[in-house]
């Protein structure tokens, strides 16, 4: 934390001439584009959630929900790993590490591939692909099995972290709101990882532990539909 704090005083503190993009305005509340001024970020979410068919609310469940299931499965693997598979705490422990490296050399061409699919279209993908890893893991429950779905799911992850805070980014009516959509894929996004756990978990004590991946399938499957619709709602930027 010692590091971060001091890269990010060091490099996050310097303004860029290029990196500021002023909006100038016409008339109190009303910007050159037309867009509307919000005096607070409670006007913001109070503008985002009073339109029925406003697609914000629909796109923070499914943050809420894949965020919590791939929270879910790192936190229970190594129970897991102890009680389907018969490890060590320790081996079950190590089955998410390759997954992690998956991740980590995923997320640039998966950026890359983003910008020409669009947003929503990339999630959705990534929503699929982590479906295929957990139904790997339930069909297969050995340990070459389970890493094999620990990766498949983390790339489909990847495919969700990269675009989903920049679909909620397009949902944002002027440039200067940014920062408070980047607080409600936030609050969607910890919300998820504090209690997925625990409704896996729920699932788990209502079934078994053999049961957890295709527990978290179904969850998944209930992220995908959200995102379907929400395709249909909100238009997918991506370059023509």
């Amino acid at each position: 934390m010692l590091i971060v704090l001091g890269l990010s005083w060091a490099f996050l503190g310097r303004r860029h001439a290029d990196a500021v993009m002023p909006v100038g305005e016409t008339a109190v509340g009303e910007t050159v584009d037309g867009a509307r001024e919000f005096g607070s970020p409670w006007a913001v979410l109070r503008d985002a959630l009073r339109s029925p068919s406003s697609p914000t609310p629909l796109l923070m469940i499914g943050i809420f929900c894949f965020a919590g299931m791939w929270s879910a499965l790192r936190s229970l693997m190594t129970p897991y790993g102890t009680q389907v598979l018969g490890l060590t705490r320790g081996e079950a422990g190590g089955l998410t590490l390759p997954g992690a490296v998956a991740f980590l050399m995923a997320v640039l061409p998966i950026a890359y591939a983003s910008n020409r699919l669009g947003q929503l279209r990339s999630v959705r993908y990534g929503v699929v692909l982590f479906i295929v890893g957990v139904l790997v893991g339930f069909t297969v429950p050995t340990a070459p099995g389970t890493v094999t779905a620990m990766v498949l799911s983390s790339l489909g992850y990847a495919a969700f972290a990269v675009n989903a805070l920049v679909a909620l980014w397009n949902l944002a009516p002027t440039q200067k709101v940014l920062g408070t959509y980047t607080a409600l894929y936030t609050i969607a996004s910890a919300s998820g990882m504090a209690l997925g756990p625990a409704i896996l978990g729920t699932t788990v004590d209502l079934t078994s532990w053999r049961c957890m991946f295709l527990n978290a399938a179904v969850a998944a499957g209930v992220t995908f539909l959200v995102f379907t619709r929400l395709a249909r709602r909100a238009p997918d930027r991506a370059p023509a």
